[in-house]
């Protein structure tokens, strides 16, 4: 990819060069660490917090900096685990429900974990039992809801 004719890799060499304090010559192995140093106070810098975040200052550090980038994948597949086929468990609505939003949307594979194979037979599953009108297509079914509290609690004003 590129932008105004230059690769963006350009760009990024070009910012941890200004990172980069110069180094004396003759101290080979100060520079590599200083380039390392850089490129994680980099890295360190790209992440915000939202307002109303409370953190530690070990939050900072490079290393809990890097476990907030980590991407987060379960370590086994509970369909596999079970021995289920989803699609055969498209009348369980009881166990569709748990892939499914309260809005009816179909969660994504990097929120269920399951695999790829495994999350298109979930997601045919799901929608074979939406076309057969086991289960609403626009909310979670009352039965799994049951009966949550709702958190806020709406106080009608005066006018």
């Amino acid at each position: 990819m590129e932008r105004n004719g230059k690769p963006f890799s350009e760009g990024l060499d070009a910012r941890l060069q200004l990172l980069r304090p110069q180094q004396p010559t003759g101290q080979p192995g100060a520079a590599e660490e200083d380039k390392r140093v850089a490129d994680n106070e980099l890295i360190m810098t790209n992440y915000r917090f939202a307002q109303g975040d409370t953190y530690a200052p070990h939050d900072l550090s490079f290393q809990e900096q890097r476990k907030r980038r980590a991407r987060k994948t379960p370590a086994f597949d509970a369909m596999d685990l079970l021995g289920i086929n989803p699609i055969k468990e498209y009348r369980n609505f009881s166990m569709m429900s748990e892939y499914v939003t309260e809005l009816g949307r179909i969660k994504h594979s990097s929120v269920t974990g399951l695999r790829p194979v495994n999350q298109r037979r979930m997601a045919k599953a799901i929608r074979r039992a939406i076309g057969l009108g086991l289960m609403p297509a626009v909310h979670r079914h009352p039965e799994v809801m049951g009966y949550a509290k709702p958190d806020r609690k709406f106080i009608p004003k005066d006018w």
